[in-house]
């Protein structure tokens, strides 16, 4: 049986769709679906800069927009790169640790009880 999340990228398809208020078509490795969701992420982030920028009150342009989205969706990247790799690391923060130590016993407790 093949792996169905490489097979989701075996194919390239293209997408009409808009991103911040752009017509544009997305070419890529993927279903049709996965680039429309990629798409809308995209969109969803540049709007909610937009959002944010415009409760402060501030003015910027289109081009810093858009950096300002590559960086916020390339942080989130980061972020989520860092916490895969250093999973242990973040059971070092003493409060955490008890936590889970804490999760750990009841979760003993109700294997016993069992």
């Amino acid at each position: 049986m093949a792996d169905s999340n490489n097979e989701l990228f075996n194919e390239i398809n293209s997408l009409n769709t808009v991103v911040g208020g752009k017509r544009l078509t997305l070419k890529g490795e993927g279903s049709k679906k996965y680039l429309g969701e990629v798409a809308n992420f995209v969109d969803k982030k540049i709007k909610e800069i937009e959002e944010s920028i415009d409760d402060s009150g501030v003015s910027i342009g289109r081009e810093k927009l858009l950096i300002l989205a590559a960086i916020n969706i390339t942080d989130e990247l980061f972020k989520q790169k860092y916490f895969e790799n250093n999973q242990d690391e973040i059971y070092d923060y003493p409060q955490i640790k008890r936590e889970k130590e804490r999760i750990e016993s009841i979760i003993d407790k109700i294997t016993d009880a069992l």
